[in-house]
């Protein structure tokens, strides 16, 4: 089980990769 806020952290990292 991942905490919320490291999914969060985990999802921006990726649209930062993303760009």
């Amino acid at each position: 089980i991942v905490p919320e806020s490291v999914m969060s952290l985990d999802f921006f990292n990726w649209l930062y990769n993303f760009n």
